[in-house]
């Protein structure tokens, strides 16, 4: 039984196949999922509908996904959004670039959309993305996820 079942996820990929799939993944497991095809869609979908996690490819056309990730952060409510950025750019430094950017997490493709769905209702139970602590409240809670090998480790999923 899902906790987080009205949780929004907004996917935002030019790879239509990909993100019809994962469309249906998410949908399946009790997320209300609406898609975007570029990054200036997917600017206007998450300012009308304010969603509780955005996934975005870093590649996009129009607007890429880490413009968008900048304008997201920028937004009244964009600091509790969880974001994850999806990329077949794989070195450490497309990482940080996507941390920088203001992401949560890094995500290599081909994605695990279960991770992906455990870390999206985790965020939706505690209104906090599992990452490097904010601040020392979060760093014991930080501490016992990072020692589990199948929690999310800080910016790569």
């Amino acid at each position: 039984m899902s906790t987080c079942r009205a949780a929004r996820l907004l996917l935002a990929d030019d790879d239509l196949n990909s993100i019809e799939s994962s469309a249906l993944y998410f949908a399946g497991h009790g997320l209300e999922v609406r898609t975007a095809a570029n990054g200036i869609e997917a600017l206007a979908a998450y300012r009308a509908w304010k969603p509780d996690a955005v996934l975005l490819d870093i590649e996009m056309p129009l607007l890429d996904g880490r413009a968008v990730a900048r304008q997201i952060r920028r937004d009244e409510h964009g600091s509790h959004v969880l974001l994850i950025a999806i990329s077949g750019l794989s070195a450490l430094s497309e990482s940080l670039a996507s941390t920088a950017a203001g992401f949560n997490y890094h995500v290599e493709k081909p994605a695990n959309l279960r991770t992906i769905l455990d870390t999206v209702l985790l965020h939706c139970r505690t209104g906090k993305a599992v990452g490097a602590p904010a601040d020392e409240s979060d760093a014991d809670a930080w501490k016992a996820a990072e020692g589990n090998q199948d929690s999310c480790s800080p910016a790569i999923l």
